[in-house]
């Protein structure tokens, strides 16, 4: 039987965007964000935002949509979406999103 951590650890929990039709983000791990999300911070500009968007990002079944070094492509969706995606990422991942597990 697995343990709880084992199962916390592969099912993130996954939000709708609000205004963003089809659009999905996943919980990300500590790991994610200490490696991924953190190093943009200090960049400033929009680097954590997109950042966020690529880490969490997915389809309905979870399934991430961009690979990490995905920038440029994230950077020509409209401004509009990737806010919409990253207060998304952020309400999920700190606990504000009315997501069911998956």
């Amino acid at each position: 039987m697995s343990s709880l951590r084992e199962s916390l650890a592969r099912s993130p929990r996954i939000a709708a965007v609000p205004g963003v039709p089809g659009a999905y983000v996943r919980e990300i791990s500590v790991a994610v964000w200490e490696s991924v999300v953190e190093p943009s911070i200090a960049r400033g500009g929009t680097a954590a935002g997109i950042a966020l968007v690529i880490a969490s990002a997915c389809e309905a079944d979870g399934v991430r949509l961009f690979a990490d070094g995905d920038e440029e492509s994230v950077r020509e969706i409209p401004i509009r979406v990737v806010n919409a995606i990253a207060s998304a990422a952020n309400a999920l991942n700190a606990g504000e999103s009315d997501a069911g597990p998956n």
